[in-house]
Parts: structure tokens; sequence; C-alpha cells
């Protein structure tokens, strides 16, 4: 049964001194975004009003800030939480009440989902719109990598992931059913090719080269083993004919042979792109670099270090006062120019209007984009120009207000920065698109909250 916040009064409020649990002005201002009904309505559409009672949706949301905020794991946030008495307060906790578990908070993000978050995003930003904090006047745009939790990606680490994972699903598989099928533990076959291969990674002679490629053929002959014989495990257990061990979980009979199968899969890819590389074709498309988060792919971003991040794209997007008024998340590495037209959308609903001033960088240039953005109501377009310039054009990059956008751009990258320091852009702790775009719209409203409670009422 699901419920949205609880006002009883708190029983001990007469006997605990007010500085104990009077709220600092950035958790007052928080708070009270907090309890906007449009943040709340959303949840509504997935409630259920039968079963027991749920977790507060208010706590939920407030344990989430201060998550974000403060960059805490869960456990963390629930014994900070549980030891505070203002954080108590601001979560909608009595004192004698109970702080809901790490793993609630796990399942409830988990089944609210992004669209909750991008919710409660626009809503804090329409908050600050409002109340004329920000007009939404000037908009700049850029982009950044976000790296994902993975060790850093070889063919043989790869083929090493997949033979380790699939032995251990088989593994699981045999404590809950019968197999007829034969499977092999190649693991130890492996672990001493990989150790094997330590006194061949310095060596820059033909010799040493040689016998680098030809341990990677080992490995890779050894993983097509294993993938061919978890293959017939599957195909075994497709066939309806493995009887269920005795005690065993029925739920792992129904699961198990599911998660197999996506192994194999992503193993198959594996294979295939390492015989590609042993025979000389190095540029791969969409190239699979984790086992373990498939979106996740190689970004260059052109710095001198690190030159290779491994993750996935953000796309930040600013007005006045740095304030962030939205994110997107992609996997890959796709153009900045087609992003343009989204973010003006956005800023067009959000605050109503388009633009007076555009600020990006040169990435998000295309020839005949001016006058279209003009068109559209920008006044100013501060984009410059990718390859040579006739005279007008370098005489518009040298004007006072193209420079001075130009500098406001610049603050971005400040922003961006402050972000990864403060608001876990660095790395995300999660793997997959959709989780990374909760954590990452936490943070953002975490950032957002904080920057309001400073600027004004």
């Amino acid at each position: 049964m699901l419920r949205l916040d609880d006002h009883q009064p708190e029983l001990f409020d007469g006997w605990i001194p007010p500085e104990l649990w009077e709220l600092s002005e950035e958790l007052a201002f928080a708070d009270k975004a907090l309890s906007d009904p449009r943040v709340l309505a959303p949840f509504l559409k997935q409630a259920k009003f039968k079963g027991r009672p749920s977790t507060l949706v208010a706590t939920y949301l407030r344990m989430m800030y201060l998550k974000e905020r403060y960059q805490l794991s869960y456990d963390v946030l629930v014994q900070e939480v549980s030891d505070s008495i203002k954080w108590r307060r601001f979560c909608h906790i009595p004192l004698n009440g109970n702080v809901p578990e790490h793993t609630t908070l796990i399942k409830l993000t988990g089944r609210y989902g992004e669209s909750v978050v991008k919710n409660v995003h626009d809503t804090v930003v329409r908050r600050a719109v409002e109340a004329k904090v920000i007009r939404g006047r000037k908009m700049r745009l850029d982009t950044t990598v976000t790296e994902s939790n993975i060790h850093y990606p070889t063919d043989t680490g790869l083929l090493s992931d997949g033979v380790r994972v699939i032995t251990r699903t088989i593994k699981k598989i045999k404590e809950v059913v019968k197999l007829k099928v034969r499977f092999r533990n190649r693991m130890r076959s492996v672990k001493w090719r990989l150790i094997g291969m330590a006194k061949f990674l310095k060596g820059k002679t033909d010799k040493a080269k040689k016998g680098m490629r030809k341990t990677k053929e080992e490995i890779l002959s050894i993983s097509q083993l294993v993938w061919a014989q978890a293959l017939r495990v599957l195909q075994e257990l497709q066939s309806g004919k493995p009887a269920l061990k005795d005690g065993a979980s029925k739920l792992r009979f129904l699961t198990l042979p599911v998660e197999l199968n996506r192994w194999v899969d992503l193993m198959k890819r594996i294979l295939e792109q390492t015989r590609t590389v042993l025979d000389g074709n190095v540029h791969i498309p969409n190239r699979l670099i984790s086992l373990f988060d498939p979106g996740a792919r190689p970004i260059q971003k052109g710095k001198l270090f690190p030159r290779t991040v491994f993750g996935r794209k953000v796309m930040i997007q600013g007005a006045e006062k740095g304030l962030v008024t939205d994110y997107q998340i992609h996997e890959g590495n796709p153009p900045d120019q087609p992003m343009l037209e989204a973010a003006l959308d956005k800023h067009q609903e959000l605050f109503g209007h388009i633009p007076t001033d555009l600020a990006a960088d040169r990435g998000f240039h295309a020839a005949g984009q001016d006058d279209e953005l003009h068109e559209r109501g920008v006044k100013h377009v501060s984009i410059p120009v990718k390859g040579n310039k006739d005279g007008r054009r370098e005489r518009t990059e040298k004007s006072s207000w193209f420079r001075g956008l130009q500098a406001w751009r610049s603050g971005g990258e400040g922003k961006i920065s402050l972000l990864k320091r403060k608001y876990g852009f660095r790395q995300t702790k999660v793997r997959g698109t959709i989780p990374t775009g909760i954590v990452l719209g936490w943070g953002v409203i975490a950032h957002n909250l904080v920057l309001l409670s400073r600027l004004g009422p």
C-alpha cells in the first residue's frame, strides 16, 4: 500500500533543544522543494492500494537526496540517518521510528525508475522559474564522459571473464538440476596462461610478439571449448529433460538458464571480435568492452590523459547562475551537433520560450545552423566554426558578445568538474544505461537544490 507522507507530530519535540533538531537552510529548502505535489504525483501512477504499508515516498526522496549530496553508499546512508536527529527530521522519520533498510532503498530505486527522477529534476527547475530565480535567457551546452565501473578491457581479460562467469553459472545450475552433459572447469588453464603472458608484455622483440600471440590463441581455443560446452548445457536445459533436485529452488531453476543464455550470447561476441583482432583488424564498430556492462563504450575526448575513457557520454545543459536544466545519457560517442535541437526543445518546455543567447563549443556547429537558430528566436549564437573561416566569420568570432558568451560557456567546464568531484559524475558504481541515468539524475537534483538554497528564497 503506497504512502506518500506522514504528518504526525513528533512526540519528543518539547523535550529536545531546538538547536539539535532545527534544519539548516539547505535542508529546509530541499524539504520544501521535495514536498511539491508535482514531485509526488508520478508515484500515484505506480501505486498499489492493497498490501503492507510501503516506505514513505517522502522518506525515500529525502534519503536519496542525502545519498547523492554527500556521496554515501546505501549502507552508510542508513547508519548516518539512524544516528542523526536532524537527518531523521529531514527524512520524516520519528525518533522512535525505523529507518528503511538499504535493500529496501535499492529495490525502490529500481521500481520507481528513471522517469520519476526526471520528473523530480524538472519540478525543481520549474520551481526556480516560477520564483524568478532564473529566467532562461541564456543556455549553454557541453558534453563529458562518465566512466563505468569496469576494469581496463583487453581481449584476454574479456575471454577470462567469460570463462569465469560461465563456469560459475553452470556450477550453480548443477546445484539445482542433474545434468547429463559433462562440463569441465578450465579456469586454471586460463589462469596459468594469463600469468605466463607477463614475461611477454614488456618485450619488443619478434620472439616476444610471437609468444604473446601464441598465448592469446591458446586462451581463445580454451574459451571456445568452454562456450561450446555451455551451449550443450543450455540445449539440455531447454529440452526439459533435467530433473530438479530434492529441495532445490524452482525460482533458480527458471532464472539460471536465462542467465546462462545471456553469458553465452555475450561470450560469442567476444570470441568473434578476438578472432577479428588476431586476423589484423583492430577497428571494430560497437566493440564489447565488458561482460557486466555491455552498454559501455571506449570514448576519446581529445585529452592528453587519459586519451580513452570507458563509459557513457553525458550532455549537460545549463542556464544562467549555473543551474543545470537538463542532462542526457548516450551510449557510445555520438556527435554533439544532433543534441542541440532536443536541448532547445527541452529549454522551451521548461521556460516557455527559446533562449536569447546560446553558447556551445565547436562540436555543436553545423553549416547553415546559425540562420536556423535565428529563425527559432535565438538572437546571439556563440558556436565556433570548424575549419577555415572567411573574413565575416572571423569578425563575428572576435566580437565582444561572441567572446563574452564563450567565456560564460567555459564556466560550464568548471560546472562539469564540480559534478565530477562532488556529485558522482566521474565514475558510477552501477552498471547499465538506466541505472546510470538514475544515479546521475539524483546528482543533478542534489546540485540544483544546494545551488538554489544559496541563490534566494
